[in-house]
């Protein structure tokens, strides 16, 4: 069954010879565009301050849409981020913290080499060379002692600091390879959205005359001028229904018979 038998309320399997009433359908036309009857045919069209916009819509959603350049290097720096987390996944943290506490102490060793012929003067000097405290079955003099097991100390904190140092580096690596994946990605697919955003704006816009089609024919069921005015007085009510477009571009529509 057509949209003409169902806006006229004609129910039943055999449907009236149209070419047989007198039935019109109106045009509306208004500050938007409106539509136009020619015969049973109708052409739904935008004012031209619309078209216009409409215009730069579509085409600016055309020019958002990534070029071959873009898209290559959207996939460059997904594919390096990916490396890059690939190798962070890899990465010894145990070679990594025996390295670094190696470095960390070979800095050091020249000080405490110092340190050790300093204490050794002071102890002889003082004639306490000799002097010395049983320890693990040897003997060693109270004050090297103390200066080793703080040493020791040292060492154990210097140990726990590398471990926590190649930890850290692994996961600022993992880290740093996620986001540039991430930002590939981003780079990608973000112009495809921007698209969509533009042309959905541009068919919102190209859909805001299409009410004018129902509002044409309810206008052509009523023969008499008064039908038609009572039409008129519900289109200046549902101008101001159309959402953003009929807000910003406000206006009655107005009725005029096709031919």
């Amino acid at each position: 069954m057509s949209f003409i038998t169902d806006a006229l309320g004609i129910t039943g399997q055999n449907e009236p010879d149209y070419s047989k009433m007198d039935f019109t359908p109106y045009s509306i036309s208004g500050t938007t565009g409106g539509v136009n009857w020619n015969g049973k045919s109708g052409t739904v069209s935008l004012s031209p301050e619309l078209q216009a916009l409409y215009d730069k819509y579509t085409s600016a959603a055309t020019n958002a849409l990534p070029s071959v350049e873009q898209t290559d290097f959207a996939n460059q720096v997904s594919q390096y981020g990916k490396g890059m987390f690939n190798q962070a996944t890899s990465m010894d943290t145990n070679q990594m913290t025996s390295d670094y506490y190696n470095n960390v102490q070979n800095i050091l060793n020249p000080g405490r080499l110092a340190e050790n012929s300093s204490l050794a003067n002071t102890l002889f000097s003082q004639g306490r060379t000799g002097m010395g405290a049983g320890v693990d079955g040897g003997y060693i003099n109270p004050e090297q002692f103390a200066l080793f097991k703080a040493r020791e100390g040292q060492n154990q904190q210097i140990f726990l600091g590398a471990e926590d140092r190649a930890r850290q580096i692994q996961m600022d690596q993992l880290k740093q390879g996620l986001g540039y994946y991430g930002m590939g990605n981003e780079l990608k697919y973000q112009p495809y959205q921007q698209s969509a955003g533009l042309l959905s704006q541009g068919i919102n816009l190209a859909g805001i005359n299409t009410p004018y089609l129902g509002y044409g024919l309810q206008a052509g069921t009523g023969a008499a001028t008064a039908g038609a005015n009572m039409v008129n007085a519900q289109n200046a009510y549902n101008d101001t229904q159309m959402g953003f477009w009929g807000d910003l571009i406000g206006g009655a529509a107005t009725v005029f018979k096709g031919k």
